[in-house]
């Protein structure tokens, strides 16, 4: 119900360290591998011109500004709550709460819904899947839901709450 930059750093640690990822590079590279799937690090394809990549840093961007093997899970801890060398963009972040209430998938951000005697592109009707199982997202909508109604704990942005709308913060 609570934001806690700490747990978000406590879970990212866990995951760098956890042996069964056998090193730091290869679980940062699994973690990319998620970021990636839920749209972060690319160009996500809005009918706009102008978008922005961002960046979600690899295990050769770590080498680099840190040397290489001088680095592991505590070291680039900042990761897990976006700070350091993630560079994420406005309609990522949209995105990545749409993707979140559709549980696991997105459809390319777009300005334009229809063109009159036109069909729009096909990119802009496909969903695109993320590597989480959609199961989880429910924890996620639930943890965001609480944060606004209040939980047992209290809550971050109760100042969201609508009476008769649901909202998730």
């Amino acid at each position: 119900s609570t934001s806690c930059n700490s747990y978000f750093c406590w879970g990212f640690y866990r995951m760098m360290e956890n042996k069964k990822y056998g090193t730091t590079m290869n679980a940062l590279t699994v973690w990319k591998d998620h970021m990636v799937s839920m749209g972060f690090g690319y160009r996500l394809g809005i009918d706009m011109p102008g978008e922005q990549r961002g960046f979600i840093p690899n295990a050769a961007s770590y080498d680099e500004i840190y040397g290489k093997g001088h680095w592991n899970g505590l070291r680039i801890i900042h990761t897990a709550i976006g700070q350091g060398e993630i560079l994420l963009t406005p309609i990522q972040l949209t995105n990545l709460v749409a993707t979140i209430a559709n549980r696991g998938h997105y459809i390319t951000p777009h300005i334009v819904k229809e063109i009159e005697d036109n069909e729009l592109d096909s990119i802009y009707r496909a969903p695109h899947y993320t590597t989480i199982d959609p199961q989880n997202y429910e924890y996620v909508v639930e943890g965001m839901r609480q944060s606004v109604i209040g939980g047992p704990y209290g809550s971050t942005c109760r100042g969201a709450n609508i009476p008769n709308i649901e909202v998730c913060g």
